[in-house]
């Protein structure tokens, strides 16, 4: 991974941090906040892919994406939440010391069925700076 990466969920959660360490970024999806959630069960499904480079050293990859979440009360096993997305991940590289790493993650969404907060309700609760 580069040095630092950007993340920007703004338009998933109103979220964004452009200057995360690699282990940040790497321990955000992960997390109890997040997929890290044992009560929570998702799919995502990555298709066609664009890759462009803009320049000798950032390059800019989009790929659709359909995500399906869905949270579950761990007594009951009965369903609390779900949604599901439609839309682009666009994953920034950046050319360091030679070799592309990912220097960033946008989400675009095109829709949303049902409500994301409904699934993670406190992302993001943790500072994401290690």
């Amino acid at each position: 991974m580069a040095p630092q990466v950007t993340l920007d969920y703004t338009e998933v959660f109103g979220y964004k941090n452009d200057s995360l360490t690699p282990e940040a970024y790497v321990e955000t999806f992960p997390s109890p906040d997040m997929l890290g959630n044992p009560n929570v069960k998702t799919q995502h499904l990555l298709v066609a892919s664009t890759v462009r480079q803009l320049s000798s050293t950032i390059a800019v990859a989009g790929r659709q994406i359909r995500a399906m979440h869905v949270l579950y009360n761990p007594d009951t096993k009965k369903e609390i939440a779900r949604s599901s997305g439609h839309g682009v991940l666009q994953f920034t590289y950046e050319k360091v010391e030679g070799v592309w790493k990912i220097a960033g993650l946008k989400a675009s969404n095109d829709f949303f069925d049902n409500e994301m907060r409904g699934v993670f309700p406190s992302f993001p609760i943790i500072e994401l700076k290690l």
